[in-house]
């Protein structure tokens, strides 16, 4: 019977968390790239660059434990604060890949239309090759969600 109470508690604060959650999302969609005040709160949106980086060991293998820490992301030579990074794992021409989506906001907000170069560094201790595809961002009000 305690089982049942904590399952019922458990599911009762998943569910409320997941309308709060919805409730808020729905806020911030509504009023893109806009600040807006609920109670003591202030929410604001912007896009988030997401880059996908290919790490190799010097000899030209995959690296597959690499951490959130272990790269850094410069935007015109700024450092940015990463929002979100993930392991990838796929196929490509049919041999096992290991790639990195590292998702950061610009803390340059600024719709200039100028090119904002993106570099990828490694501060992990070991030496290491990293390879993005993409080498920055044209900073138009589509990129950054200006108005």
């Amino acid at each position: 019977m305690q089982l049942r109470k904590t399952t019922l508690k458990h599911s009762i604060c998943l569910v409320l968390f997941v309308a709060f959650s919805l409730a808020a999302s729905a806020q911030t969609s509504s009023n893109k790239g806009k600040p807006t005040q609920t109670d003591d709160t202030i929410i604001e949106t912007y896009k988030v660059i997401v880059m996908t980086v290919t790490v190799e060991s010097e000899a030209g293998i995959d690296v597959k434990d690499l951490r959130h820490g272990d790269f850094g992301i410069y935007e015109n030579g700024v450092q940015q604060i990463q929002v979100s990074w993930r392991r990838v794992q796929s196929r490509i021409n049919g041999i096992p890949r290991t790639r990195y989506q590292l998702a950061y906001i610009p803390i340059n907000h600024r719709c200039d239309g100028r090119f904002r170069i993106v570099r990828v560094k490694n501060l992990a201790q070991r030496k290491l090759k990293f390879y993005t595809k993409s080498k920055g961002y044209f900073a138009h009000k589509e990129a950054l969600n200006c108005d």
